[in-house]
């Protein structure tokens, strides 16, 4: 009896599995192009098939979702005249101009969004700066204090060594 349901178990999260992986190709316009242009749209069965997979904009199964585009998709996949427009290149080239709008609309407002709830740490202060700050405030002996500091580091050390040409480094 234990050993029925841990086959079901590993059925059923395998269905899961390769239905998420389906759903989340419908994000690729390219994709849905292909399908249109090989006439899946066409087979009743697949239709439905869609429609049984509107159950992924649901929770718990909208966690799993990497690229929420293809809800949008999946969503305007129901209407038929959405699916007819697929087999069209003029609309499938709109159709990835308006994704790549909406992605860098999308980068441009998360970057701004972070940078107002992040405070971003001050830019670290160069060693010439900092030369130049003890210079200023303190004279020679500031600066001689800093030279001989373990914060500079003074040497430059590689894993490999220095291509020579005769006596000279490239």
């Amino acid at each position: 009896m234990e050993g029925e349901y841990e086959g079901k178990n590993s059925e059923n999260k395998a269905r899961f599995l390769q239905e998420l992986e389906f759903v989340q190709m419908l994000s690729n316009v390219d994709y849905l192009h292909h399908l249109s242009t090989n006439r899946f749209f066409e087979d009743k069965a697949f239709v439905n098939y869609l429609s049984y997979l509107q159950y992924m904009n649901k929770r718990p199964y909208v966690n799993f979702i990497g690229f929420p585009q293809c809800l949008y998709f999946l969503r305007h996949l129901q209407d038929s005249k959405f699916r007819d427009e697929l087999a069209k290149p003029e609309f499938v080239a709109w159709l990835k101009n308006q994704q790549r709008l909406h992605w860098g609309y999308w980068g441009y407002e998360l970057k701004h969004w972070l940078n107002e709830r992040i405070e971003e740490p001050p830019p670290p202060v160069q060693p010439e700066a900092q030369l130049q700050q003890a210079s200023d405030q303190q004279g020679e002996n500031a600066l001689a204090s800093l030279l001989n500091s373990q914060d500079i580091p003074m040497t430059f050390q590689t894993d490999t060594e220095m291509p020579m040409v005769g006596e000279v480094p490239l």
